[in-house]
């Protein structure tokens, strides 16, 4: 029971300490490369570029929306970018390189 306190409350402090915007993260990751998915736009995303736009939860391709996305973060310290088209509705994953 002891061990279980300790290592919660270590995951506790790096959660805590390791929080970074959303926004900081997607723009700061210069490519999210295809993981996986039902749907693949493409092999490799930048949102240092014109064509690919990020806006609060909606990401937005050539100035249209395509798709809300979810951020999730690995145990290893990386990131997973999760897709969800806005009209199918299918989930598309790109990792953080």
């Amino acid at each position: 029971m002891l061990i279980f306190r300790y290592l919660l409350i270590v995951y506790s402090f790096f959660i805590l300490f390791s929080c970074k915007n959303k926004k900081e993260i997607l723009q700061g990751n210069l490519l999210w490369k295809y993981c996986g998915g039902a749907y693949k736009e493409e092999d490799i995303i930048s949102f240092k570029t014109n064509k690919w736009k990020y806006n609060k939860d909606t990401i937005f391709l050539n100035e249209f929306p395509t798709a809300t996305c979810v951020l999730n973060s690995r145990i290893d310290g990386s990131y997973q970018l999760i897709l969800i088209n806005i009209k199918t509705k299918d989930s598309t994953f790109y990792c953080g390189k």
